[in-house]
């Protein structure tokens, strides 16, 4: 099974974007469903290798003002998953079908979105909305997950072995305490005999 980063981010927000579509917040709580399960694409390119990775969560933050989902990728020849690793890919950008796109007045620059319906999710080096992001979720990455474990399991083994010295090394004291006590005894005992002899005569 190739190896799977798991991601997260803002897959859209509300507001004007590059291309020119109004995407409302109303708009959105009512698309952020339609993400999940959609393919996670390469630059929305539709061919079998531009698919590499999927959806798995989605939901309107913020008021319905964000739509932040989670998901994975895989790797490809294109090393797209380290590139999202070191920040050379940092965005997305969502493709989707508009029911209508309306403009309320005959000169504005923009179209509203109406009943919205995600296709898919692309990476981009150049995103139509800026805020629109992806990044390592790392608390829920197999790396990540395989390193803290074993992380934890050579900690719990360095803790066991320190233990153990310290035990050891208790050990040793008190019998050494043990053995020093006698050896002073038997000293102190010598030395009280040697004195009294001395005082005797």
């Amino acid at each position: 099974m190739a190896k799977r980063l798991f991601v997260e981010g803002i897959a859209v927000v509300s507001g004007v974007s590059r291309n020119g579509v109004m995407y409302e917040a109303k708009e959105l709580q009512k698309f952020a469903p339609s993400l999940i399960g959609k393919t996670i694409l390469k630059d929305h390119s539709n061919l079998t290798d531009s698919a590499i990775g999927k959806v798995t969560h989605s939901e309107s933050i913020d008021g319905g003002n964000k739509v932040r989902y989670k998901g994975w990728l895989v790797n490809d020849t294109q090393d797209t998953i380290e590139k999202v690793k070191d920040g050379r890919i940092s965005n997305v950008s969502i493709g989707a079908i508009a029911g209508k796109l309306v403009k309320e007045k005959e000169h504005d620059s923009y179209a509203i979105a109406r009943d919205l319906t995600a296709l898919e999710l692309s990476l981009t080096p150049v995103p139509g909305i800026a805020d629109a992001t992806i990044r390592p979720e790392e608390d829920y990455s197999e790396e990540k997950l395989k390193d803290i474990i074993e992380q934890f399991n050579a900690s719990e083994i360095q803790a066991e072995n320190k233990s153990k010295e310290s035990h050891s090394r208790l050990e040793a004291e008190n019998n050494t305490q043990i053995k020093g006590g006698k050896i002073m005894e038997s000293k102190e005992n010598k030395t009280d005999i040697a004195e009294n002899k001395i005082d005797e005569s």
